[in-house]
């Protein structure tokens, strides 16, 4: 059995350059070929980390000093990482846009298979088999930026599978994906077993346990992620219970699934930053820690303005389209109101979010199809009172450093005592249990992944405290604790008499938060 391991993993600990932290996997584990691994683990955790080692992007690309063990064919590629392995594997990270790399998507989906030196006949072949299986068919003369980030998702899996892997790493593949896009990639991944080894970071694990043999779950060594409050949602103890009861439940065969627990051991660095509240905060007692509830903080009212939107004959068409992507008749919302927003990828939610924004405008519009009130007063700039959680978390960085990053909005009350004080109490409550803020002030929001970019986005569209904020997949990329924790604070927004509308394919998060949900369907937008 030892000649078919592919990959055996040992005790990894990665440290990056002037960084005084370093991450340190503690595990033992053999990967066969052909073996299919999910792996799972917190948020933030280091999961697509261990990717970029198996990909060789650490320290290829990413320059890291790395110590322990991952042999590949007698060879330790911590060390010298073997051309022959890199196009073996096909990665697909987290975020769709970032990799992106062509204008048109019939350009993109042959890209790999041209790199590769693939016979035309091949690639003609490869690309109709590839296209169909990922419904690209009709996208195949459009450009690459006009694509939804479903689509984007779509287009990244048909070019990796496209020039044929022998090792497919997927972190997060269906994210993006409507509820039928991920049960067809899963039923076509599905094909694949027994013939390519096959490794997926996923959070929605149902999908996935069918056809797993070996799970590796990383979890933290330290306890700062078990002193959660005393809420409804889980904490780590009683995640191990559910997940491994979950495992139980769904593979009837418990002996053909492997469990790996690999342990990530962080050590503290000391930072120092001038918001200095996150380090004079006294030590909580465990009976005084509860959820976040503003109500306790400040009884104050932080958004006094009341919003409206108001959407009448909304056309929308892409240069070169060959219609418009929908005609909305009319659509209502009002402060205090949480609307979700559902629909097939393609279907135009993105787009409609940035119709509201005002970011985009279309020249069929019709003029006045949407309207904005403040305080009943008709707004013309509508970026003045409305923010953006855009699928591209990135989109809201714009600092070296997550610290300016959060001053540039914290400066604004330093006139308003109350507000300094909840929003003070804010950054302290997620830096205990959403974000780790004193660990990460110093660092850029680009060198954080694709989970925690998501959670340090949650946070600045908070403290741009605008009237109205569209969240376009709040969920992506994020645990059982973290989307509970949203879901809380989104609560909280709509007590603070905040308008939300939120597009996400997560339809019980929807379900359990909105007050009306709407779906984009032939063009339309319908009430459920």
């Amino acid at each position: 059995m030892k000649e078919n391991i592919l990959f055996d993993v040992s005790n990894i600990e990665i440290q990056y350059p002037f960084s005084n932290e370093s991450l340190f996997y503690e595990m033992n584990i053999p990967i066969y070929k052909n073996d299919v691994v999910l792996i799972v683990g917190d948020s933030g955790i280091g999961k697509s980390t261990f990717f970029y080692l198996l990909k060789g992007i650490i320290p290829n690309y990413i320059k890291a000093n790395l110590k322990g063990k991952i042999i590949y064919e007698n060879e330790n590629i911590l060390q010298k990482y073997p051309e022959t392995l890199e196009k073996k594997i096909g990665y697909l990270g987290q975020n769709p846009y970032s990799q992106i790399v062509c204008a048109n998507v019939i350009d993109e989906l042959v890209f790999g298979m041209e790199n590769y030196l693939f016979s035309r006949s091949e690639i003609n072949s490869l690309s109709v088999t590839y296209a169909d299986m990922f419904n690209l068919i009709d996208k195949l003369e459009q450009k690459t930026s006009y694509l939804s980030g479903g689509e984007c998702q779509r287009l990244n899996l048909a070019s990796i599978l496209a020039y044929l892997p022998e090792i497919i790493l997927l972190d997060e593949p269906t994210s993006f994906l409507d509820n039928q896009a991920i049960d067809i990639f899963y039923s076509n991944i599905a094909k694949l077993v027994g013939k390519k080894t096959i490794l997926i970071i996923e959070h929605n694990i149902d999908k996935v346990l069918e056809f797993t043999n070996k799970v590796l779950y990383l979890k933290y060594e330290d306890a700062n992620r078990k002193n959660m409050p005393n809420m409804d949602i889980l904490i780590n103890r009683k995640i191990d219970e559910l997940f491994f009861g979950k495992i139980k439940r769904v593979v009837e065969d418990a002996n053909r699934v492997d469990f790996y627990h690999g342990e990530e051991k962080n050590r503290k660095c000391v930072i120092s930053t001038s918001l200095d509240f996150l380090y004079k905060s006294e030590k909580k007692t465990k009976d005084q820690k509860k959820f976040l509830d503003f109500n306790n903080i400040n009884n104050i009212e932080i958004n006094k303005a009341k919003a409206e939107v108001y959407i009448e004959k909304l056309s929308f068409k892409y240069q070169d389209s060959k219609g418009p992507i929908f005609n909305i008749e009319t659509f209502t919302a009002k402060s205090g109101q949480i609307i979700g927003i559902i629909g097939e990828n393609g279907s135009g939610k993105s787009t409609l979010l940035g119709c509201i924004s005002g970011i985009l405008k279309s020249k069929d519009e019709k003029r006045d199809s949407i309207r904005i009130f403040i305080d009943r007063k008709k707004v013309s700039k509508f970026y003045r009172y409305v923010s953006v959680l855009f699928q591209n978390s990135e989109s809201l960085f714009f600092f070296p450093s997550i610290q300016e990053e959060l001053l540039s909005e914290f400066k604004k009350w330093k006139k308003n005592i109350e507000k300094q004080k909840y929003y003070s109490e804010f950054l302290l409550y997620c830096d205990e249990y959403f974000f780790p803020l004193k660990r990460y002030l110093k660092k850029s929001g680009y060198s954080l992944s694709e989970g925690e970019k998501r959670r340090l986005a949650f946070m600045i569209i908070k403290l741009m405290e605008k009237p109205i904020r569209l969240y376009d997949e709040p969920t992506y990329a994020q645990d059982k604790i973290s989307i509970d924790l949203m879901e809380k604070m989104l609560k909280e927004e709509k007590r603070l008499n905040t308008l939300q509308i939120i597009v996400s394919h997560d339809h019980d998060f929807l379900y359990r938060l909105a007050d009306e949900i709407y779906e984009i369907k032939d063009k339309k937008l319908i009430k459920r």
